[in-house]
């Protein structure tokens, strides 16, 4: 067994200088401290050189193993490119669970990115068997935190019709219809460029979607998209004759307009629970011009202020798509969902498994990872690439694609976006392996058990096993 003891040469002030300056400068600027106040720089013909020692020890034999960082006088280095050399020679000592800023919809957020999978498809109790519940447990027993967060406003395809986490599947009071279908029912759209990727639309004055909510909080808030073509909506409960009563947000407000310059993600603010009747919310349209209203998830909280993971996780969904799906679904996650999720302090990245098994678009996939990469650097963001890209040989005689070599190619992708961010990479079957396999009963999706052995070495990548 070789012991690995790392030895950094590098002068502590200018990593020092790097952080503080914080945005990207010139790395030859930092070693002749030619920084003016706007962090502006004059010349750039100096270079860093980061260089590594690594002893490696295996009983009376040591050999030395030399790495070098070499950064050229024009390139730029952020903080994150800090994090990133220091994390890869030094190990994880990133605080997963120190977030700093608020994200794009106002939350102290870790966002998850992922699949049927990171949403919990075939662990059956969602909040409590998958790897994601589990994470939001650790949390609450590490912080106090006892947010629940996004949940969205249907179940995967796979859970249906038993887990749908926090509430039931919404009942309507004008039905149901497929998009494009004309009348007044709801149309529950199945597209990537939706927050969770999943809506229920509709257009109808007075138009209600009715939720039985399964555990109580301190406060909900209600996600929709919002555009220059969308309408009003109100929030409101129902008492015992079935009636609706409007309710307050915590500013006093009871209309909510959808209507905005572009489109983006949006969520109300937060809403007392103690005023529901029968744990019921109800989601009725305002608007008299049949604008439509989206609305994507509900969001649960015991306080605001404090770290909430949300799951933006669903079934079937990819990074890259190749156009509509077998059922008319749009696959591919669109880039206003990559700017949102870039704007969290900690990113979980769980994407590629249905990019790896279907005809994704490959080109598509690595443009993605690209942007992505670039989006995290600018914003600082911390990301944990969680890998569930399966490869399970014997799944090809039952009539399940297993192609080895795209696979490995799209899990060298997620290494990489792990790489490039100085974040970290968590292979579960590179580290579980059959044990893990094992536990798969349709080539696809582990089982609680599973879950629980995946959450458990996400838990020790995080540093908060």
């Amino acid at each position: 067994m070789w012991k690995r003891t790392v030895s950094v040469l590098v002068t502590m002030a200018m990593l020092m200088a790097m952080l503080v300056i914080g945005s990207a400068t010139p790395v030859s600027a930092l070693l002749r401290g030619d920084v003016d106040a706007d962090g502006q720089t004059s010349s750039s013909d100096a270079r860093l050189i980061i260089r590594v020692i690594t002893e490696e020890t295996s009983g009376d034999l040591t050999k030395e193993v030399f790495t070098a960082a070499d950064y050229n006088g024009d390139d730029k280095i952020t903080t994150t490119d800090v994090r990133g050399v220091l994390s890869s020679l030094m190990g994880n000592e990133v605080n997963y669970l120190d977030i700093k800023r608020r994200d794009a919809l106002g939350d102290y957020s870790i966002t998850i990115l992922g699949d049927s999978i990171g949403h919990g498809s075939a662990t059956g109790d969602i909040p409590n068997n998958s790897y994601v519940g589990r994470l939001k447990k650790r949390i609450t027993e590490l912080t106090g935190s006892t947010n629940y967060g996004f949940t969205s406003v249907e179940g995967t395809l796979w859970n249906k019709p038993i887990a749908y986490e926090m509430h039931s599947f919404p009942t309507s009071t004008t039905g149901y219809k497929n998009p494009g279908e004309a009348g007044d029912a709801w149309a529950e759209h199945r597209t990537a460029w939706l927050l969770g990727t999943k809506g229920l639309g509709g257009t109808k004055h007075w138009s209600g979607l009715i939720f039985t909510v399964q555990k109580t909080f301190k406060y909900f808030c209600v996600y929709y998209e919002a555009g220059p073509s969308y309408g009003t909506f109100s929030v409101a409960t129902l008492n015992s004759d079935g009636n609706g009563i409007d309710l307050p947000d915590v500013n006093g407000n009871v209309m909510v307009n959808c209507r905005e310059e572009t489109e983006t993600y949006r969520r109300t603010a937060m809403y007392d629970m103690s005023q529901l009747i029968d744990n019921k919310i109800c989601i009725a349209i305002q608007s008299t011009d049949n604008s439509e209203v989206i609305i994507t998830g509900i969001g649960y909280y015991n306080d605001p202020d404090a770290i909430v993971v949300n799951n933006f996780s669903n079934g079937g969904l990819e990074l890259a798509g190749n156009g509509p799906d077998r059922y008319g679904n749009i696959t591919g996650l669109d880039y206003k969902f990559l700017d949102m999720a870039a704007q969290s302090d900690v990113i979980i990245f769980e994407l590629g498994g249905n990019d790896a098994h279907f005809e994704s678009d490959l080109d598509v996939f690595e443009q993605k990872i690209d942007y992505l990469i670039k989006k995290v650097k600018q914003n600082n963001c911390k990301m944990i690439v969680n890998d569930t890209v399966f490869y399970i040989p014997e799944a090809s005689s039952h009539g399940v694609w297993m192609d080895k070599t795209r696979i490995d190619w799209v899990k060298g992708q997620l290494k990489r976006l792990a790489e490039e961010t100085g974040g970290i990479y968590v292979d579960q079957q590179g580290e579980l392996g059959d044990k893990l396999l094992n536990t798969i009963g349709d080539y696809f999706h582990p089982n609680a058990e599973g879950h629980r052995m995946m959450a458990e070495l996400l838990f020790k990548a995080m540093g908060i096993d």
